[in-house]
């Protein structure tokens, strides 16, 4: 019997290790071309001292060139081809052509190894182009002018680049810019990180350079509203790469790279930290905000404080290290990308004070008079504020909501206890719960509105004409209605009618701003406080050389009239922002006002 069964096992193990070993087979076997193109994995062979003028102008025209075809060229995006092997592969003769037209035939007689079957009717005759486009309006043109400039390009670079434009673009699931049915959001997964890069590795780094510049120019929904000439960023940033030979400079070339295009979720990261550590990676255990122009103690840790004469709230800080303070805002803002440059609060918390040693000489001016501390400095940050609990205020007549601290079920928990009261006090200036941050915010909007309400309009990516966004009702209708029997709500919930007061200022990002603009829509509520910081939409992560990654913003949100909210931030109804004197007296002006408010009405 113990034999049978022994066998019975033996045979369940074997069959189990046979499917297994063969699901592993099916999926090597149909693992995308380009993995199998292993030349240049472990580096480019290419390796620059510096480059001339020249060569910076065929260098641009080929990180074109190249971006387009790898969004567009059917055998790219079906995954055949790599693409990064392929650049190695004809940047150096780019790179020794003694003229533009040397290295546009260069270009042209490269991408003549990629053939592509000419069609036999346009594409926005392709059935899959008119169903996508049924309902969806254009947002966000793609400026494909340049490919038909044959004085730049040459006739046959032209020819081969305007010809591709019109070709159908296949199922991308294989592609370096992938989407997935029902899903707006492009995925990047499939953009190798070369975590062993050289940094002296001068084609590396060019990726880098091409890889993030293309992936902006094709699928940043903000393009229109950056205020830079990207084609001129391109060039200007072009030979910081190629002079660097340290990880160190790699670094801050990408994120320099990202300050232009003026979105606070534009973020680099790499392994080390290295930026961190460029600008300093202990800070004191403070947190500030920027009153009038002026950078304000906000919190502090008395418990990590040292010295006779600690930081306090409301010192304004005038310089650190014999530094003033407006030199260190300009040094960060050259690393750092902000959607607005005067709205950092959030964004510079970790930078701004930031030192490699343990201690910062601060110079502050406190009631008037200016004093230099000695202040203690660590490497890990802690919250010092936005952990308030949600609770009863003011004799129990207004509700205080942070959605920082809660999910959905505590929404309806504290709903309940708010049963009666005159007004609602709905903090944003904490980011919600990461865990349940939408569920969270559909439960608030589900009690305060009391009928299904569009609040905003999505610019979606339009996977079939890369760099192109559309206005998509279909998406709309899922992700941007709020109320009772909204796609997120969880049953039907009471209506609240007391008076809601929306807290926000500059700190306010992304689902925060997303939240405050699905609550406003409510019949009672109003938004007090100060601009917001101006970065809305989901935010899209790109793979780099050397293991790093960048992240950015990757749809666009307005208002449902086509309001713009990128960069210049969601408006309040109330102005309110805090005082150098309310800080110092430890009181939350605005929380104070919206309190005032509510017992007005």
């Amino acid at each position: 019997m113990k034999r049978r069964v022994l066998k019975v096992v033996l045979s369940i193990v074997l069959v189990v290790l046979l499917s297994v070993a063969a699901v592993s087979v099916f999926r090597y076997l149909n693992r995308p071309g380009r993995l199998k193109d292993k030349e240049f994995h472990s580096g480019s062979q290419i390796q620059l001292a510096g480059v001339d003028e020249l060569q910076t102008e065929n260098l641009c025209r080929l990180a074109k060139v190249w971006g387009f075809v790898k969004y567009r060229h059917p055998l790219v995006v079906s995954g055949q081809v790599n693409w990064d092997a392929e650049l190695f592969r004809v940047m150096p003769g780019v790179l020794g052509a003694n003229s533009r037209e040397a290295a546009n035939a260069v270009v042209a007689a490269w991408l003549e190894r990629f053939p592509y079957e000419a069609p036999a009717k346009l594409q926005k005759d392709n059935p899959d182009f008119r169903a996508l486009y049924r309902d969806a309006k254009p947002i966000l043109e793609a400026d494909l002018s340049w490919l038909h400039d044959e004085s730049a390009l040459g006739a046959p670079l032209s020819g081969y680049l305007a010809g591709l434009a019109q070709a159908d673009m296949p199922d991308t699931a294989q592609g370096y810019a992938a989407f997935s049915k029902g899903n707006p959001q492009v995925s990047l997964d499939a953009e190798e990180p070369y975590p062993d890069m050289k940094y002296d590795d001068t084609g590396m780094r060019l990726l880098g350079l091409f890889r993030y510049w293309n992936v902006i120019e094709y699928f940043f929904p903000y393009k229109d509203i950056m205020g830079e000439n990207w084609d001129l960023v391109l060039k200007d940033m072009l030979p910081q790469f190629v002079d660097g030979q340290d990880a160190l400079s790699y670094v801050l070339s990408l994120s320099r790279l990202s300050t232009h295009i003026h979105d606070t979720h534009a973020v680099v990261y790499d392994p080390e930290t290295m930026l961190h550590g460029f600008l300093g990676r202990n800070t004191p255990p403070v947190e500030f905000l920027s009153v009038d122009g002026k950078i304000v103690i906000s919190a502090v840790d008395i418990d990590r404080s040292k010295g006779a004469e600690s930081l306090l709230p409301g010192d304004v800080v005038l310089a650190m290290d014999g530094v003033p303070i407006e030199e260190r805002i300009d040094l960060c803002r050259e690393y750092v990308s902000l959607s607005d440059r005067d709205r950092f609060t959030y964004t510079l918390q970790p930078y701004l004070l930031g030192t490699n040693r343990d201690s910062l000489s601060i110079e502050v001016l406190r009631d008037g008079r200016p004093l230099t501390l000695t202040a203690a400095c660590f490497p890990d940050r802690k919250a010092l504020s936005g952990e308030e609990p949600s609770r009863l205020m003011v004799e129990e007549n207004i509700g205080y909501l942070n959605p920082g601290t809660f999910d959905q079920n505590t929404v309806d928990v504290m709903m309940k206890a708010f049963e009666g009261t005159r007004g609602l006090i709905v903090d944003l200036r904490n980011y919600p719960n990461r865990d349940s941050r939408i569920i969270t915010a559909q439960a608030i909007a589900d009690y305060i509105n009391p009928e299904s309400t569009q609040f905003s309009r999505l610019g979606l990516p339009n996977p079939l004409l890369p760099g192109s966004f559309m206005d998509s009702p279909d998406f709309n209708s899922v992700y941007c209605r709020s109320g009772q029997g909204a796609p997120l709500s969880y049953g039907e919930r009471p209506h609240y009618t007391g008076q809601v007061v929306i807290l926000m200022d500059d700190g306010s990002i992304s689902q925060c701003e997303f939240t405050a603009m699905s609550l406003r829509a409510a019949p009672n509520a109003v938004v007090l406080g100060s601009a917001s910081t101006g970065a809305d939409g989901d935010v899209v992560r790109l793979k780099l050389p050397g293991g790093a990654f960048a992240a950015f913003t990757g749809l666009s949100v307005f208002y449902p009239d086509g309001t713009q909210t990128q960069r210049v931030g969601l408006q309040p109804d109330i102005l309110v922002t805090p005082t150098v004197e309310g800080l110092r007296a430890g009181r939350d002006e605005l929380v104070e006002q919206a309190a005032a408010l509510i017992l007005a009405n």
